[in-house]
């Protein structure tokens, strides 16, 4: 069991307390360090090794409206590399601060350099 904060409630369209992700996820094409979803025919052009049926159970455990951000109880099956990241993000619920998976950050948010001196 893993606790995972995310962006956005997957639950607004749905009443359930659960939701079951099973769509499998396989090795990026062209992109070592990522996996994607395969939800159609025309993903299967970018991926290549094997295709990982598993499944991810979520529980929404809170919501925070002002933040936008849900706490959820994940729970997997099998366990591939980026599974709960790639299912999160899969049903439009990235973790927060995922780097990889996550949504870019506005580029308000982005460090920058105004000056420098020396002394």
């Amino acid at each position: 069991m893993y606790l995972a904060q995310v962006h956005g409630s997957p639950f607004f369209k749905s009443n359930e307390k659960f939701i079951t992700i099973t769509t499998p996820i396989m090795h990026h094409r062209f992109d070592d360090q990522k996996m994607i979803v395969i939800s159609d025919e025309k993903d299967k052009n970018q991926w290549r090794w094997e295709l990982h049926q598993l499944s991810t159970t979520i529980e929404l455990i809170s919501y925070d409206r002002k933040k936008n951000r849900s706490l959820l109880r994940v729970m997997i099956y099998k366990g591939i590399r980026h599974q709960i990241r790639i299912h999160l993000k899969s049903i439009g619920a990235p973790i927060v601060g995922d780097k990889l998976y996550g949504p870019k950050p506005p580029i308000s948010d982005i460090l920058h350099l105004r000056s420098i001196g020396m002394k």
